[in-house]
């Protein structure tokens, strides 16, 4: 309990001191105001005065007249102002929008037909880099090769192309094969875990 009367008894010293220090400042803050009034008051009636005179100069009669006339115009006019827009394209303007269309479908196929060469000719790279490998490691059977398509070139691709018909036949059939093992050789083992199941 000590401790409670101690701190409330600190509070009513702090407040106190608080109501001392408010009554200084109201006693202090009129003087204040009473030294501005009196320093200031010559400029303050110089203004006013002013003021006056200019009242005085304006005629309140036209100005209340301009303000009657102003507020007229503004019970006249509608409150709600109907417009309408229309918009039609112009020969001029029909004839920009056709060429930009066909401007953009003309540089879209040219950039489609630009992707569609470049990968031909790395195609064609590639096979010319291939049959000059075969040519520098191997140059009896390509200048066979050679010599055959100048004896008789239709007869040549035609057998080249069924060469490689028959080659990636070869392929698809071993790739069959091996996934036929495959799944031969997973049958297998399911049935040996089954069987030693059992």
């Amino acid at each position: 309990m000590n401790e409670l009367e101690e701190k409330v008894a600190m509070l009513e010293e702090l407040f106190q001191g608080f109501v001392e220090r408010v009554k200084v400042l109201e006693s202090d803050i009129p003087k204040c105001l009473e030294g501005f009034l009196n320093a200031y008051h010559q400029s303050m009636s110089e203004i006013y005065g002013q003021i006056e005179l200019s009242n005085r100069r304006y005629d309140h009669s036209k100005i209340q007249e301009n303000i009657d006339a102003t507020n007229k115009i503004l019970a006249s006019t509608p409150k709600v102002i109907t417009v309408k827009n229309s918009h039609h394209f112009g020969s001029w303007t029909t004839s920009i929008i056709i060429a930009v269309t066909i401007s953009f479908f003309l540089v879209a196929g040219s950039v489609g037909y630009c992707f569609y060469l470049h990968q031909q000719n790395r195609k064609l790279e590639t096979d010319a880099f291939n049959f000059w490998l075969i040519r520098g490691l191997y140059p009896v059977p390509a200048q066979t090769v050679v010599d055959r398509f100048k004896e008789n070139p239709a007869a040549t691709i035609a057998l080249t192309k069924k060469e490689i018909e028959k080659q990636n036949a070869i392929k698809v059939a071993k790739s069959k094969l091996d996934e036929a093992k495959r799944r031969t050789k997973s049958a297998d083992e399911n049935l040996k875990r089954v069987q030693s199941e059992r």
